[in-house]
């Protein structure tokens, strides 16, 4: 899928949460976006460029907070993205959610592995640093010994992976929720 078709296909699915969360038992104030790789890439647009949301009637006041994964915070133009993006440095610029970082957004908790792809770690940092200059909520965290891939596999498996930890507790920072330690 080219860009845009794959934002706005979140956007609707975003939308539709929303508008349906509540029959299934979830609270439509307390919405989180959480993607990896492009899914993290997607997540992270989603919560900087409101014009996605705004086109399903939707805003950033409808995301409590965002938890990219080894996403990508800059598209650029070439071969890597070439087919999802195209060659328009305009477009790719607008595909990029660092262009858009800006006051008043959601708050992020940025992720990466140790071993990650060449250049997602340096995105993050870049990407989590433009955020708290514009006054928003960031926090990044790398983790050890994981690469593109097992971070997320990890985190799938586990209830007390690390990854999966921390997710855990932004939500329940950013939802006034409370952690209760599981009984063994």
């Amino acid at each position: 899928m080219q860009h845009p078709g794959h934002i706005q296909d979140v956007a609707e699915a975003f939308a539709w949460t929303c508008a349906n969360i509540a029959k299934h038992g979830g609270r439509p104030d307390q919405i989180f976006a959480c993607g990896h790789s492009a899914g993290g890439h997607l997540v992270a647009l989603l919560a900087t460029d409101e014009h996605y949301l705004k086109a399903q009637k939707r805003g950033f006041a409808d995301l409590k907070g965002v938890i990219p994964i080894s996403g990508v915070y800059t598209i650029t133009p070439g071969r890597v993205f070439e087919h999802a993006f195209g060659k328009d440095e305009a477009i790719v610029k607008a595909a990029s959610p660092l262009a858009h970082v800006k006051e008043r957004l959601c708050p992020f908790c940025l992720i990466y592995a140790e071993k990650e792809y060449p250049f997602l770690d340096q995105m993050a940092e870049q990407m989590c640093k433009a955020l708290k200059n514009a006054k928003c909520e960031a926090t990044v965290r790398q983790i050890k010994e994981r690469d593109h891939v097992t971070i997320i596999r990890s985190a799938a498996g586990s209830e007390d992976d690390v990854v999966t930890q921390m997710i855990l507790e932004f939500v329940a920072q950013h939802s006034n929720l409370k952690l209760v330690p599981k009984e063994k």
